[in-house]
């Protein structure tokens, strides 16, 4: 199944892609690869991300330096993060039915 426009950028927004990174096809194609759930397939993102990400380096020329290991970093963080709240929601107790409890019967005091 296909993410609406909604859904694509909502997605974008949770991994931080503005646009650049990934194509529709290909967050339908980690949305599918999830099992069309919405949480596995910003963790697969961010996975990806990560291993881009970990091909950046730092350099310095004279006084200037970039260090571009600081997104590997952050990646990664954000990537434990989403991991938790994912392993988070699976723990969850959902309470399906309830079922009736029949009324203890008691003594009724003397006046």
């Amino acid at each position: 199944m296909a993410l609406t426009a909604e859904q694509l950028g909502d997605l974008r927004a949770d991994i931080g892609d503005d646009g650049t990174v990934f194509t529709e096809t290909e967050l339908d194609r980690l949305y599918e690869r999830a099992g069309n759930n919405y949480d596995q397939a910003v963790v697969l993102a961010l996975r990806q991300l990560l291993a881009s990400a970990a091909k950046l380096h730092d350099y310095q020329i004279a006084h200037a330096m970039e260090r571009k290991s600081q997104v590997f970093d952050h990646l990664q963080k954000l990537l434990a993060y989403r991991e938790t709240v994912l392993g988070a929601a699976a723990k969850q107790v959902y309470i399906t039915a309830f079922r009736a409890v029949p009324p203890r019967e008691k003594d009724e005091p003397d006046a």
